[in-house]
C-alpha cells in the first residue's frame, strides 16, 4: 500500500509534488497540504473529503550524532488511520531531494471525532551516521618465556647474522650457532628428568648448562662429499681441518658435529654474538628453575568502530596489519595541532579516508621513538620500557610493533549497522610472518613460497 505525507525537509505546502511512500512504492507523487497564501483556507487532496495540513514549526530538523527529522501534519481521521497504521517502525522513506529516511516513531493524537493529529520521526540514512568509537585497552600476551624480547633478540638469528665466523678451513653461519643455542634451550625445556637412586638430576639439563657455561657445543655442519645412494652412517666429529677429515675413507654421514670452542673463542667475550647469545640462555634457563615460562608482556587490543547505514563487507582478519595505516590520526597521533585538519566526519564511513600511514609501507614503525609528535600514541613505549618495544633495547632505539588484524564483528543497533575493526598490537616476533601474511597476500602457490628454515626470523 502507498501513501503521500511530507517526510525529510519537505513540507505539505499545497504546491510541491511529493513522492509516494514507502521508497520504491510504486504510488502516485501527489500535492499535499494547503499553499500560501493562507487565508484562503482550501481542503487540497483526492477529493473534498481528506486534508492534509502541516502544523506550525513543522518539520524540525535536528542533525548531532545522527540526523533527525519530526513532522506534525492534521489530517481527517480516516487518513490518519490509514496513515498510521502504513508507517510503522523502520519503514524507508525518500523525499524530493533524493535523501533516504527511516521512520523510528508514529504518533496518533485525535483532535474531534472528524480530523487527528500525526506525529512521526525519522532519521537519516543519508548523511549523519552515528560518530566512530575508539579504544585501546591492554592485555596480557601470554608468551613463553623464548619469545620475550629480552632473550629473542639475541637467541633468534636475524638478517645480520649471516655473517661467517673461521673455524679452521671452513667458514661457518652466526645463524647456525644460535640455531644450535635455542635448539639446547628446547632439549632443556622438553626432556623429562629421570631421577635414580644416586642421580636426581637428568644428564641432559647438567650436560646443556655445562655445555653453555664452557661455549663448548656441538653444530650440524652438511657433509658436501654425501651421497644419499651410498651407504649411510651416523654422523661423526670433525674439527674443520680439511687435513682432519675423520678416517674410514671419508665416512658418508649426511652431515659433521663441529666443536663451537673454535667459534667461541674467536667471539667478543663482552658483546659478541655467540656470547650474547649464550649469555641469554643462561639467564632464561635459570627463569625456568623458578617456573617463570610465561613473564607478563602487554600487548594492546585497538578497537575501531563505525557505524553503516546498510550491511558492509566483513573482514575476516588474520593477516599482519598496522592500524595507523587505517584508522584516523585525530585517534593516534597526540602531536597533531588542534584542531587537526581532518577532524570531519568521513563522508560516508569510508573505510580508506583519512589514514596516519600509506597502506602498505610495512608493519613496523621505523621513527624513532620518544619524541613527542612523530605520529602515534605508542611512541612513548620506548622510553618506558625499551627492551620490548625498542628495536635494540635501547632508550634510544626504533619503535618496532607487530600487528595482527583481527576478525570484524558485526551488530544491527536498533537502526545502524555497527562494525567495529580490531589490531592487536604487540612487540616485535610475536607474529608470525608465514601463518600470518601482509593484507593481500597469496598464499603458497609453488615450492619455493615455503619458508623452509624454520628457524630465520629476518623477516619477524
Amino acid at each position: 500500500m502507498s501513501w503521500v505525507l511530507p517526510v525529510g525537509l519537505d513540507s505539505a505546502d499545497g504546491e510541491t509534488l511529493l513522492p509516494a511512500q514507502p521508497i520504491d512504492s510504486g504510488g502516485a507523487p501527489r500535492i499535499v497540504g494547503t499553499p500560501l497564501p493562507t487565508a484562503d483556507f482550501q481542503i487540497w487532496g483526492t477529493n473534498g473529503g481528506y486534508f492534509v495540513q502541516e502544523q506550525p514549526g513543522s518539520p524540525r530538523i535536528e542533525r548531532a550524532e545522527q540526523c533527525t527529522c519530526e513532522h506534525r501534519v492534521k489530517v481527517d481521521k480516516s487518513s490518519g488511520l490509514y496513515y498510521f497504521a502504513n508507517m510503522p517502525r523502520g519503514t524507508v522513506v525518500t523525499d524530493t531531494g533524493a535523501n533516504i529516511w527511516r521512520i523510528l516513531l508514529c504518533e496518533y493524537e485525535r483532535e474531534s471525532d472528524l480530523c487527528v493529529t500525526l506525529h512521526y520521526v525519522m532519521e537519516s540514512l543519508s548523511f549523519d551516521s552515528p560518530l566512530d568509537d575508539f579504544s585501546i585497552h591492554a592485555s596480557s600476551l601470554d608468551l613463553n618465556i623464548i619469545k620475550y624480547p629480552r632473550y629473542w633478540r639475541w637467541l633468534c638469528p636475524y638478517a645480520g647474522d649471516s655473517a661467517t665466523i673461521s673455524i679452521n678451513d671452513i667458514q661457518v653461519s652466526i645463524t647456525i650457532l644460535k640455531e644450535a643455542i635455542i635448539r639446547m634451550i628446547q632439549n632443556y625445556i622438553e626432556s623429562p628428568f629421570f631421577p635414580t637412586q644416586n642421580q636426581t638430576n637428568s644428564l641432559i639439563q647438567v650436560n646443556i648448562i655445562n655445555a653453555l657455561n664452557t661455549g663448548s657445543f656441538q653444530f650440524h655442519y652438511a657433509n658436501p662429499t654425501f651421497k644419499p645412494d651410498k651407504k649411510i652412517v651416523d654422523p661423526v666429529v670433525w674439527s674443520g681441518k680439511n687435513s682432519d677429515i675423520p678416517s674410514l675413507n671419508n665416512p658418508n654421514c649426511a652431515y659433521y658435529l663441529i666443536p663451537s670452542d673454535a667459534a667461541y673463542a674467536q667471539d667478543d667475550p663482552d658483546t659478541g654474538p655467540i656470547h650474547m647469545a649464550i649469555a641469554a640462555a643462561k639467564e632464561l634457563i635459570s627463569k625456568l628453575w623458578r617456573q617463570e615460562d610465561t613473564p607478563y608482556l602487554v600487548g594492546y587490543d585497538v578497537v575501531w568502530t563505525q557505524y553503516f547505514f546498510q550491511p558492509v563487507w566483513l573482514n575476516p582478519g588474520g593477516y599482519q596489519e598496522d592500524p595507523r595505516d587505517w584508522i584516523p590520526s585525530y585517534f593516534m597521533s597526540p602531536g597533531l595541532n588542534w584542531p587537526p585538519t581532518n577532524l570531519g566526519v568521513i563522508p560516508g564511513g569510508d573505510q580508506t579516508a583519512l589514514p596516519t600511514w600509506q597502506p602498505g609501507t610495512g608493519n613496523a614503525d621505523s621513527v624513532a621513538g620518544g619524541d613527542i609528535g612523530d605520529g602515534s600514541i605508542f611512541d612513548q613505549l620506548v622510553s618506558i620500557n625499551p627492551q620490548s618495544y625498542s628495536s635494540d633495547g635501547t632508550t634510544n632505539g626504533d619503535l618496532v610493533l607487530s600487528s595482527l588484524r583481527e576478525a570484524d564483528d558485526f551488530d544491527y543497533e536498533r537502526t545502524w549497522f555497527k562494525v567495529p575493526h580490531k589490531w592487536k598490537v604487540a612487540p616485535v616476533g610475536k607474529w608470525d610472518s608465514d601463518l600470518y601474511l601482509q593484507y593481500g597476500e597469496d598464499a603458497p602457490q609453488q615450492v619455493s613460497d615455503f619458508n623452509e628454515n624454520p628457524i630465520n626470523a629476518a623477516d619477524i
